[in-house]
């Protein structure tokens, strides 16, 4: 029961921590780089994402030689682009709760 408790409080702290995210063209960008896709195209340039590009490739620059660039790369797509697919689950959620409060059939 404590633990079930401590759990919704932290999950309760969590989205609010992703509700206050401000996304960046920077964080659209990651996003669509490490998932594939053009989903948040309509945020950013082709110039942006060359700019962006460029500056993901001096940060590995300075990072030891020996490190894997492509694994280190993944990494910074990731720090960049989590803060959306988190915005993206949070919103998954919302809607799946009130769809689940929509059907719930009310109480006498």
């Amino acid at each position: 029961m404590k633990n079930d408790r401590y759990q919704a409080i932290r999950h309760a702290v969590d989205m609010r921590i992703i509700e206050g995210y401000k996304l960046w063209k920077t964080n659209y960008m990651a996003y669509d780089m490490m998932n594939g896709t053009s989903k948040y195209s309509e945020f950013y340039t082709p110039e942006d994402v060359e700019a962006f590009s460029a500056y993901i490739e001096r940060q590995i620059d300075k990072v030891d030689k020996t490190l894997d660039r492509g694994e280190l790369r993944d990494i910074m797509l990731h720090i960049y682009g989590n803060p959306v697919a988190s915005k993206e689950a949070l919103a998954e959620e919302r809607k799946a709760a009130a769809e689940a409060s929509s059907e719930a059939p009310a109480e006498s």
